[in-house]
């Protein structure tokens, strides 16, 4: 069983490997991090693909999912402290330990590193995060600066792209407007229950918006589409003995808990350093967002705020992270699931 390394405690991060693409010296390797209850095995039904497309992937358990290390109680009580200056230590660690694993996986797998050639970069290492698994990564690319000397210059190496599949509002620093928000779920009812209804509420369709910039307007009482092949949920069209591999869903009440709790100028803080601080430390990291037309509409809310951000700050500065959105029509938040085989062509594209 394959374990990473990830702090000096000795917690480890557990992952499944895809494989090397037959007869490929210079594949781009795909680290997939994933979302809240569903677990890296969200991503196997995409891995019999990426081969052929000279891809190998490679997906984690964060810690508190099965095989991987759980969060001890003073770590989830730093994450909740009213003291701020605890809680961005806390949420530090997070980036931190995401780095240590991708050091790790560079030398325990001998991944090949980036390098030019005929004008393309072949290689290197792919950084994609889905929902709220990007607060991982925006804490590692927000904290770059106190990086151990050698793990920076590892990641300067191999690092090429980092893919924001669909992040959520909240890591960005943002608060949403009440008319958008998810209907809480019933705290009475038992928990295995409200982890179906959270999974389920991720794979439903809504009806699909128009290009980013136009779209804020109509984000305002979408509901589910109520007929046709598309008005049942991703999460339903998977047998249960599927979903019981692939979700934890005590994670609800703590990893999601906790990591929803945080202060939001912390999570905004840390976006303007990613943003901005290119100062040799992965500036030339390409990053492109993923957002799916048919989610529900917290998703493309927090994505057309962080474009205006982007915006913003760019706006008369030469030394900014250059970021490209790509719309995924007809597809929802869970698209990796709804079209394992299209997903996987979108990576290999976003990376060519």
């Amino acid at each position: 069983m394959p374990s990473a390394p990830v702090n000096s405690d000795g917690a480890l991060m557990y992952y499944e490997d895809s494989g090397v693409p037959p007869g490929s010296e210079d594949y781009v390797t795909v680290v997939l991090i994933h979302g809240l209850v569903l677990h890296g095995a969200t991503f196997y039904p995409t891995f019999p693909y990426a081969k052929s497309r000279g891809l190998r992937f490679i997906a984690p358990n964060l810690r508190d999912y099965p095989n991987s290390t759980p969060y001890t109680p003073s770590e989830f009580e730093n994450l909740c402290s009213a003291d701020v200056e605890t809680q961005k230590l806390a949420v530090r660690s997070l980036g931190l330990e995401l780095a240590a694993f991708l050091k790790y996986i560079v030398d325990a797998e001998s991944l090949p590193p980036k390098r030019g050639a005929d004008g393309q970069v072949k290689g290197g290492l792919v950084l994609l995060s889905w929902s709220m698994g990007n607060l991982w990564s925006l804490s590692m690319f927000g904290n770059a600066s106190a990086l151990e000397d050698e793990t920076r210059a590892v990641l300067r190496r191999y690092l090429r792209t980092y893919i924001m599949h669909e992040p959520p509002y909240f890591g960005f620093g943002l608060t949403v407007p009440e008319e958008l928000s998810f209907r809480p779920l019933d705290q009475t009812e038992p928990l295995e229950e409200r982890g179906a209804m959270f999974c389920r509420a991720a794979g439903m369709f809504y009806p699909p918006l128009p290009e980013l910039s136009d779209h804020m307007s109509t984000l305002f009482g979408r509901v589910p589409l109520q007929s046709g092949s598309r008005s049942m949920s991703t999460w339903d069209r998977y047998p249960q003995e599927v979903q019981a591999a692939i979700a934890d869903y005590d994670a609800l009440q703590r990893t999601g808990r906790y990591l929803r709790s945080l202060d939001t100028m912390l999570w905004s803080e840390i976006t303007n350093n990613m943003l901005r601080n290119l100062e040799g430390d992965f500036a030339d990291v390409s990053t492109v967002v993923f957002w799916c037309d048919m989610s529900h509409s917290l998703c493309p809310f927090g994505i057309k705020c962080f474009a205006d951000r982007v915006a913003a700050t760019a706006a008369g500065r030469d030394h900014i992270r250059k970021v490209a959105f790509v719309k995924i029509s007809g597809a929802n938040h869970t698209v990796h699931l709804e079209d394992p085989e299209g997903f996987v062509e979108l990576i290999s594209n976003a990376v060519q």
